[in-house]
């Protein structure tokens, strides 16, 4: 996901995901394989040059997915949802809450 050319910006996050359990992507409107939040209660960026537009990296703490495939791995792995937003794709990943995270 390119998010970072959309709004003229020169920094791309990179996010580096491990103990991936669930890849799943669609086109814009949430809804698909993994329910996802309404668009309209996604948090905003608020500032800058888009404001209203939808924060691209969310985790989701209390996804019923999340809670599912939890008890599949059991207490050993703890996982996280992650759901990263731009103006074309919508993305979940469950995978190990443990991301690494690196500006570029």
């Amino acid at each position: 996901m390119n998010f970072a050319e959309s709004v003229g910006s020169a920094r791309t996050l990179t996010l580096k995901f491990t103990h991936v359990v669930v890849l799943a992507g669609e086109d814009e409107a949430p809804g698909g394989f993994i329910p996802a939040p309404a668009v309209q209660s996604l948090p905003k960026l608020e500032r800058g040059r888009y404001p209203t537009w939808t924060f691209p990296l969310l985790m989701l703490l209390d996804s019923d997915s999340l809670k599912q495939y939890q008890l599949m791995r059991g207490a050993s792995l703890r996982l996280g949802h992650f759901f990263l937003v731009s103006s074309d794709n919508l993305v979940h990943v469950i995978a190990s809450a443990d991301v690494e995270a690196a500006w570029g």
